[in-house]
């Protein structure tokens, strides 16, 4: 019988080692609990697109997961920092926790009574929570966690969690340590109002996971830790609400990109598309609307036994859309910098594009660059333009089924190759893609050799050796490299930074 005095840590603590006993993986991860190594690879799945999304930590990186269960996160998370804490309320979860993250030296986890005690001040580079604080029954214990996170993040720390904001669908329900407190997005926020820190990102409001990615005020960016933002698409954002059904999609995007109207709002409409459907049914037609193509089936089954199994409701079925890092990539890429080599592609194909663009302008920028070609000519024309080289036969192959997969398939690929990461790129000053637009000017009526030769003796200021200038006006003549693309070899050689 539950004590008549037991505070909300006493419970959360006798409940979750309860649950602990019977089937920790189960109550954990309660989708990925089948097999030791499902649950495992969910771990690692679970810590790439959602814990770690746009946030990139150095290897010296000091890391807290708040509810860390027996480490599914901690473990896949200690290969990349220098250490990793976890926390949790349950004595049984950290029991386990022990020889779940043995082989991990750089990985420590206790039990906590609700706040990080024995946690220097500003000695965490980032702390996080996932699929925790839905658990927990009441606000005040989650409001203390975000403060105690302020408390140890370093300046430029991120502190980012995940919340149930299914507060306008889950009314009169009463809530306990497995279904928690739901927020509204305004309640979401208000809990870091009085912490210091400031709220850089959000995601899924008024769904099951309600991402808030927060950071400590810092006058200089952390050197262990920074957040990519993302940015709505609108063009895809407007083509992905009118295929589900939103009457007025124009007006409906501004909503969402001003954060009037939360993107899971603006979706309802397309539920109606499966009413009165079978559940795998039901899941394939409105995953099909969603993302303009079906679903393999494997995924739909996955996805319908969900639901036949009473695990989720169907009104949360496009919650567990939105988590995915599919469509977050659909409608709000990673606003990573465009290199300024892949900008001069694009304006050697002949399409006008700002010195400095976003990744949206130069991917609208290749887009009309592409408008004319389809099919794998389209591919080969893209690669050359933005990463200047040719395709592989099985990189063709790959690349074509994003562009044949949706009506804006010219654009997706333009995105998805300018933001592709360089190896070892180091941004190159203003004053050199200058050089190197001049070049490309003045040099647009040279023959390969001519080029090559030119570039060496403004960039490297010496004459071309026999082997550089015949390597690179063959690689130029097959089209295996561009003109952009060659300048920035050039620009980023050792020999111009040993100088």
């Amino acid at each position: 019988m539950e004590p008549e005095t037991e505070t909300v840590a006493e419970k959360m603590r006798r409940e979750w080692d309860a649950r602990a006993e019977k089937d920790a993986k189960f109550y954990i991860a309660t989708g990925y609990a089948g097999s030791d190594e499902e649950f495992r690879e969910s771990g690692e799945a679970d810590l790439d697109g959602a814990v770690l999304d746009g946030v990139v930590l150095s290897k010296e990186a000091s890391a807290l997961e708040i509810g860390c269960g027996v480490g599914r996160l901690l473990v896949p998370l200690a290969s990349r920092v220098r250490k990793v804490h976890g926390v949790d309320i349950s004595p049984s979860m950290i029991e386990r926790s022990k020889a779940y993250t043995a082989k991990c030296a750089n990985v420590s986890t206790r039990v906590t009574t609700g706040a990080l005690d024995g946690v220097p001040d500003g000695s965490c580079d980032l702390v996080f929570s996932y699929i925790v604080f839905q658990h927990i029954p009441s606000v005040e214990p989650i409001l203390a966690y975000a403060r105690e996170a302020a408390r140890v993040l370093s300046p430029g720390g991120v502190f980012r969690f995940q919340v149930d904001g299914r507060a306008w669908r889950w009314e009169g329900r009463a809530a306990t340590t497995y279904d928690g407190v739901k927020f509204t997005p305004e309640a979401a926020r208000r809990l870091l109002s009085t912490t210091g820190l400031e709220i850089v990102d959000e995601w899924g409001a008024d769904t099951h996971y309600h991402w808030i990615t927060a950071r400590r005020p810092s006058e200089t960016p952390s050197p262990k830790v920074t957040v990519v933002p993302r940015v709505f698409d609108e063009v895809v954002l407007l083509d992905l609400l009118g295929r589900c059904g939103v009457v007025d999609p124009s007006k409906t995007v501004s909503g969402v990109v001003s954060g009037a109207m939360s993107l899971r709002r603006a979706l309802a409409p397309v539920e109606e598309v499966g009413a009165g459907l079978g559940d795998e049914a039901f899941v394939r037609a409105v995953a099909s609307r969603v993302f303009e193509r079906p679903r393999v089936e494997t995924w739909v089954r996955e996805q319908a036994a969900v639901l036949s199994k009473g695990l989720e409701e169907r009104s949360d079925f496009l919650d567990i859309l939105l988590l995915e890092r599919e469509l977050r990539d659909l409608v709000r890429p990673l606003a990573v910098p465009v290199p300024w080599w892949r900008v001069e592609g694009i304006r050697l194909a002949g399409s006008p594009v700002a010195e400095r663009p976003t990744l949206l302008e130069a991917a609208a920028a290749a887009e009309k660059a592409l408008e004319t070609v389809s099919g794998d000519a389209a591919v080969v024309a893209a690669f050359e333009m933005i990463l200047g080289e040719r395709p592989s036969p099985d990189a063709t192959a790959f690349h074509r089924r994003i562009l044949d997969e949706s009506s804006r398939g010219r654009r997706l690929l333009a995105r998805h190759l300018l933001a592709t990461p360089v190896k070892e790129e180091s941004p190159a000053p203003l004053d050199e893609a200058r050089v190197a637009r001049a070049l490309l000017s003045e040099g647009g009526d040279l023959g390969d050799l001519p080029f090559v030769r030119r570039a060496y003796e403004v960039i490297l200021g010496r004459t071309a050796d026999a082997g550089g200038e015949s390597y690179y006006a063959a690689k130029l003549g097959a089209r295996e490299l561009s003109r952009p693309a060659f300048l920035r070899e050039l620009l980023g050689s050792a020999e111009l930074r040993a100088r």
